[in-house]
């Protein structure tokens, strides 16, 4: 009867000395997770097509990773679900997106923060409006972006899940970059 306690005691203290030295191994290290922009195109391609209020829809993501950048670059086509006033068909054209990368450890998810239209070429929208469209495609990304990663760290890639288990609250984004069309994400405590 006395004994019952010993083996839960001796499993919690197994559990944190493996705590212990898990933190004291990867303590001060760095890590860097090389990702190819095939794996993050297939990963933004589930995600859309993306329609705001049947007003907007956003379609046909293209990530551009320019070599030696911290931002990433997104391409998409924007279509307005309107008809504009003598005209049958609905405005369509490309918007080109960049924006820098934040780190959530908690979810081992990257997300696309402080998006910026870098361009819009949408047609058939007069002159008067094209100022309102843009902000409306601004938003729709800011508030799309923020709830959607743009990659999450993968379970089935040991190193990936042991960092995003183990070091779930401590880990912090380094730096990113763009090598040989990959995105370079440094994390590290």
């Amino acid at each position: 009867m006395k004994k019952r306690w010993v083996l839960p005691l001796a499993f919690s203290l197994l559990c944190l000395t493996a705590a212990v030295l898990a933190y004291l191994y990867f303590s001060g290290k760095e890590y860097v997770l090389r990702i190819p922009q095939s794996q993050i195109d297939a990963k933004m391609q589930e995600k859309f097509p993306i329609t705001k209020s049947h007003l907007l829809t956003l379609e046909n993501p293209r990530l551009v990773l320019q070599e030696n950048s911290d931002r990433i670059h997104v391409g998409l086509d924007a279509v307005l679900n309107i008809t504009l006033e003598g005209n049958d068909e609905r405005p369509s054209g490309s918007v080109d997106v960049s924006g820098s990368l934040r780190y959530d450890p908690e979810q081992g998810a990257f997300y696309l923060v402080s998006p910026t239209i870098e361009q819009a070429s949408i047609a058939g929208i007069p002159e008067k409006l094209i100022e309102r469209v843009n902000s409306m495609i601004s938003a729709l990304l800011s508030e799309y972006y923020a709830i959607h990663p743009v990659y999450t760290l993968n379970t089935a890639d040991l190193k990936q899940a042991g960092a995003k288990m183990v070091l779930k609250n401590v880990m912090v984004l380094k730096n990113v970059t763009v090598e040989n069309s990959e995105l370079v994400i440094t994390l590290g405590i």
